[in-house]
């Protein structure tokens, strides 16, 4: 059974602001870095539909033991974000996958971008999946809160690179 995350990040920059920076495969890579993150790759293409962004890199594994076994010493992330046309206000919406290499785990959700007052407020559900008999559970919940670590790490270090 999934685990369900929730997670907002405020900018006191305009959506419009909020999104270049996240279509910018420049500030995506950035931003992994910032999170102890290597092997780094980021593309963005839009079509009539919308953007997609999508990131790789490797993480070291902070794991339980137990986890460990089923990812070894570091993590392959995989991710991707697709996003559609902004509406009239300014909102944009979207969805977020992740993989992790070869591990039996895996990350969707929603994400939400909207103006609020003169900055914007993305919101983030995402749903933490792990099919492994007895501590699927356990991963779930690791994934999830690593998940919501990054954002609140973004949150922190995405006015640095605004104010550039």
């Amino acid at each position: 059974m999934a685990k369900r995350y929730h997670g907002t990040m405020h900018f006191d920059v305009a959506p419009d602001v909020v999104f270049a920076a996240q279509a910018d495969p420049s500030y995506v890579a950035w931003k992994h870095e910032q999170m102890a993150a290597f092997d780094i790759s980021a593309n963005a293409s839009e079509d009539g539909s919308g953007w997609t962004i999508s990131s790789s890199r490797k993480l070291p594994a902070q794991l339980p033991s137990a986890a460990k076994r089923f990812v070894g010493e570091h993590i392959q992330v995989d991710e991707v974000h697709r996003w559609g046309h902004p509406e009239v206000d300014g909102t944009r919406r979207g969805t977020v996958t992740a993989s992790f290499g070869g591990a039996p785990m895996a990350v969707d959700g929603t994400l939400v971008l909207r103006p609020e007052g003169m900055g914007a407020v993305l919101d983030v559900v995402i749903h933490s999946r792990a099919s492994v008999p007895l501590v699927g559970g356990k991963l779930e919940a690791i994934v999830g809160e690593q998940f919501m670590r990054a954002l609140r790490k973004e949150q922190q270090i995405a006015p640095e690179w605004f104010a550039e």
